[in-house]
C-alpha cells in the first residue's frame, strides 16, 4: 500500500500542469483530470457545475507540496546518477594505481 501511495503521489507530483480557468481567467496549477483519470481513475470524480458535468481531482490541493517533492525528486535522481559515475571514475583510478591509500579497501 505504500508503494502505490509513493506511486500517486510521484505521477500527481510530475505531472503538475500550468492551466487558465474558462470562467475568469485565472492561472492556476494542478493535475488535468482528463489525464490522472487514465492511471488512476479513483482519484477522478464527476462534478455539476450550472447544469454542466465537469471530471475533477478528488484530492485535496497540496500543488506546492507536490512541487516540491518532484524537484526533489529529481535532484535525488541526477545526485544517483552522479554519484555512480563518481565511483566508476574512483574505481577505474583505482585499477590504474592501487598504491593510493584511499584505493585500499577496508
Amino acid at each position: 500500500m505504500i508503494q502505490e501511495g509513493y506511486g500517486w503521489t510521484l505521477f500527481y507530483a510530475n505531472n503538475i500542469k500550468k492551466y487558465q480557468w474558462n470562467s475568469n481567467n485565472e492561472t492556476g496549477y494542478g493535475n488535468i483530470a482528463q489525464e490522472l483519470q487514465k492511471v488512476y481513475p479513483d482519484k477522478v470524480s464527476n462534478m455539476t457545475q450550472d447544469n454542466e458535468t465537469y471530471l475533477a481531482v478528488t484530492s485535496p490541493d497540496n500543488t506546492d507540496l507536490l512541487i516540491t517533492i518532484a524537484q526533489q525528486q529529481r535532484q535525488i535522481d541526477n545526485l544517483t546518477s552522479e554519484n555512480q559515475n563518481l565511483k566508476s571514475r574512483f574505481s577505474e583510478l583505482c585499477k590504474e594505481n592501487k598504491d593510493y591509500s584511499w584505493c585500499q579497501e577496508s
